[in-house]
């Protein structure tokens, strides 16, 4: 059994929320959250940050919010503990910051947790854009649609240039 860490656009995505991903993307996310279900372990922080995310981003009593029941109430959802500073951001090591705040809790779960997993991601193009500061970390990106977020990254840099 494996274990990610799963941000929150993945839920999102396997919702058929993320307008600007492609129909195979979105399945793909939903294809990997159903797995969640049977194969795999999610780590979060012990503050529960991580989880009030989804909660304030998964509807209530859908298919994805008893996921995460079931996983809560079966013990497949590991918490760590995670050190964050006065505005409510996870403290990351200098060489892993992130540009935007709200993933460092991911990244922090992901140094903290004894086993090292990988982040999940579905439609968030900063995780590749901080790729280097996460390689010098060892943090692992496992991307669900890698070839359209890189295509998203190089027309949101062109735009940019």
């Amino acid at each position: 059994m494996a274990t990610y860490v799963v941000d929150t656009n993945v839920f999102v995505a396997a919702q058929g929320d993320a307008t600007h991903l492609s129909q195979p993307c979105q399945q793909a996310a939903l294809s990997f959250v159903r797995d969640l279900g049977y194969k795999h372990t999610i780590a979060v922080d012990q503050t529960r940050k991580i989880i009030n995310e989804y909660r304030n981003n998964i509807p209530r009593l859908s298919a994805i919010d008893t996921l995460l029941n079931k996983m809560l109430t079966t013990g497949r959802i590991d918490m760590v503990a995670v050190a964050f500073d006065d505005n409510g951001d996870a403290i990351l090591p200098n060489a892993c910051q992130m540009k935007d705040r709200s993933d460092r809790k991911f990244v922090a779960v992901a140094l903290t947790h004894p086993n090292k997993p990988p982040i999940c991601n579905a439609s968030d193009t900063d995780w590749l854009e901080n790729e280097k500061e996460l390689d010098g970390c060892q943090v692992k990106i496992t991307h669900l649609c890698e070839r359209e977020l890189r295509d998203q990254l190089a027309k949101k840099q062109a735009k940019g240039a």
